[in-house]
């Protein structure tokens, strides 16, 4: 008799936990409507501030993704001796270099042969991270995407893009079907 006193009919369903739970939702609701209208209203300080900004987003997915792959058992981790090809290194300053500038300067090719899987370990020192990194930045779509408007897309050019994009399909292919049976041995 007394507990009943608490009741009130109007505003409760009878059952604390879904009550709880409804509360929770609203509240969840609220805050990604206010992280929203911050983030809408919130107005670009210069192009050098959302430039950091890309970068820092470039470099939390890729942070990410290569969280993701130690997780399904794709990458693996470096022995603490081994160091990354520096040529892999050059090459993707090279690469970035090219992508933020957005000038017709000359394409930075991988520097290897399709076709040349040994090569191509050597070239990203067997890390599946770079050997993925080099499949998204050659998808053909994703390459002319972010491809200078000042360079001319050619049928040469579509044609080596394609076979690049081909080869690094393989490798990763290749790569993740060489681990699973080390895996499991």
């Amino acid at each position: 008799l007394f507990v009943s006193a608490f009741d009130d009919p109007g505003t409760s369903s009878g059952d604390f936990f879904e009550e709880i739970r409804k509360q929770y939702e609203r509240r969840r609701r609220e805050q990604t409507r206010s992280r929203f209208t911050e983030e809408v209203s919130r107005p670009s300080t210069s192009a050098g501030a959302s430039a950091a900004e890309a970068a820092r987003k470039a470099d939390e997915f890729r942070r990410k993704h290569a969280e993701g792959l130690r997780k399904r058992g794709i990458a693996f981790s470096l022995p603490v001796n081994h160091t990354t090809s520096p040529s892999y290194e050059q090459y993707s300053k090279q690469w970035h270099t090219f992508l933020q500038s957005g000038e017709s300067r000359a394409i930075p090719w991988p520097p290897i042969k399709v076709g040349d899987k040994d090569d191509l370990m050597r070239f990203v020192g067997e890390n599946m991270i770079h050997l993925r990194q080099l499949q998204v930045d050659w998808h053909p779509d994703r390459f002319f995407a972010r491809l200078p408007s000042s360079i001319q897309r050619t049928d040469s050019m579509r044609e080596r893009v394609t076979a690049l994009s081909q080869f690094f399909n393989n490798a990763v292919i290749e790569f993740r079907e060489k681990n699973k049976k080390v895996r499991l041995e």
